[in-house]
């Protein structure tokens, strides 16, 4: 394995370029808004992640420098041809991506803030997980150079197919993360970024500090430290994640919350199905590929059903109405309103409605790899004083992944729904123990 030479100083230069191409990153900050004491935008972990869309950029102009140094059997020919997401020790969130080249491969970082951002290459041979290629419901675990493992949500082991205990995997790539590896520049250029986003962007000035119970939770450890008052480590201990690579977080922009107000329940269906075009290789996943997630939006926004009296009447799903509670998509109507948007592109889908939302319930639904939850949030009522509420009131959003840890100086053991929440392209997570009182859709292809 050969290692990257590439001075540190113009590989972070290359990375804020195309960091301001893939401008995605910036919404990825993790707290909200506040200043250093010299007046600087605060900067988090999430804001030195590296999105999917930027890997294969850094790759091919590190090929192009290296095959212009003249070692590598790299040429202006060498081209990227895939991208494997590679997952941290939870399984939840990149740690790298696999960029398969022509010729030779590219292991890139999903972390800017370690020294440095190639973490692998070889200009003639495989990534160590084409050893053994994985099954439809498996992902890789990568944590360091050369240090592979194949997860099934359940089970760890290395590509030898040794079990491992996930709590014993070393964590080295994650360890050595810090703000100080980042070239000036770069940390500038995202600082500048996130406050531009985030003025555009005032949903996502709450970020949350994952401090206390109603916090936006973009961090589970954190989260669980803080909010429970707890001493000791939390562990992940049971998780599930079928769907990371395929996501798509289309957000309520000012563009379209100006015309369409409440379209939380339009981009939930929107989501599902740019997802479902995503994993799938069908000819009605292939058409949805090609267009836009906006183009997805405008098709479904203004779609109807039959209703009243013998069902004569013609009913908007969604209602263009700014008043909470009466615009938008009313909760018991997401469902239907989802699989008829399907329908739209020749997909059946099969929608459950499934109240209250359990625990048991919830990983029954996420441990299926063909299954979705579209979930609908509902404010705590007056009754409820003094509980904690969940911060995003009436609200729709998709689920994805769950997440369950446990700390042995506590009896009860926390388990997270990872949502895309349309407000939001981070990390985003609810805490079950809160959102008792709603119900989802799940959602079956």
């Amino acid at each position: 394995m050969k290692k990257n030479y590439l001075k540190k100083r113009v590989m972070s230069l290359l990375l804020a370029l195309v960091m301001m191409l893939c401008v995605t990153l910036s919404a990825g900050a993790t707290e909200a808004p506040s200043s250093t004491p010299e007046g600087e935008i605060k900067l988090g972990e999430n804001d030195f992640i590296v999105p999917e869309a930027a890997a294969a950029y850094i790759a091919e102009f590190f090929v192009e420098d290296m095959a212009g140094s003249g070692n590598t059997k790299w040429n202006s020919e060498t081209k990227a041809v895939n991208t494997v997401v590679m997952y941290d020790e939870t399984g939840l969130a990149p740690s790298a991506y696999a960029v398969e080249l022509t010729e030779g491969y590219v292991v890139v970082s999903a972390y800017a803030d370690v020294p440095s951002l190639i973490l692998e290459w070889a200009d003639d041979g495989e990534p160590v997980y084409s050893e053994a290629p994985l099954e439809a419901d498996e992902d890789i675990i990568y944590t360091s150079p050369l240090d592979y493992y194949v997860t099934d949500g359940e089970t760890v082991e290395t590509f030898q197919g040794e079990e491992v205990d996930a709590e014993e995997i070393p964590t080295p790539l994650q360890d050595c993360r810090s703000e100080e590896n980042v070239n000036p520049d770069l940390r500038e250029n995202i600082a500048e970024e996130k406050a531009a986003w985030l003025e555009e962007h005032p949903l996502a000035a709450y970020a949350g500090t994952n401090g206390q119970k109603g916090d936006y939770i973009t961090d589970v450890f954190k989260y669980a430290q803080n909010a429970y008052n707890s001493i000791g480590e939390w562990k992940c201990i049971d998780w599930k994640n079928y769907w990371d690579s395929y996501t798509s977080n289309m957000i309520i922009d000012s563009n379209v919350a100006a015309n369409n107000p409440n379209a939380c329940g339009v981009i939930g269906a929107t989501n599902l199905i740019r997802m479902y075009g995503n994993k799938y290789s069908t000819s009605s996943a292939q058409s949805i590929k090609k267009q836009s997630t906006l183009s997805i939006f405008n098709n479904i926004v203004d779609m109807t059903y039959k209703g009243g009296i013998a069902g004569l009447q013609s009913f908007r799903y969604y209602t263009r109405d700014p008043r909470p509670g009466i615009g938008g998509v009313l909760p018991d109507m997401a469902g239907p309103y989802a699989r008829d948007a399907f329908a739209k592109y020749n997909v059946n889908i099969t929608v459950s409605n499934i109240m209250p939302i359990t625990e048991a319930k919830t990983k029954s639904t996420l441990s299926s790899n063909n299954k979705l939850m579209l979930l609908t949030l509902f404010s705590q009522s007056s009754t409820d004083a003094g509980k904690p509420y969940q911060p995003y009131g009436h609200h729709i959003v998709v689920g994805y992944a769950y997440t369950t840890l446990s700390n042995k100086w506590l009896s009860e053991d926390l388990s997270f729904i990872k949502i895309l929440d349309g407000q939001f392209t981070g990390n985003r997570f609810i805490d079950l123990e809160l959102i008792g009182n709603s119900m989802y859709f799940e959602v079956a292809f």
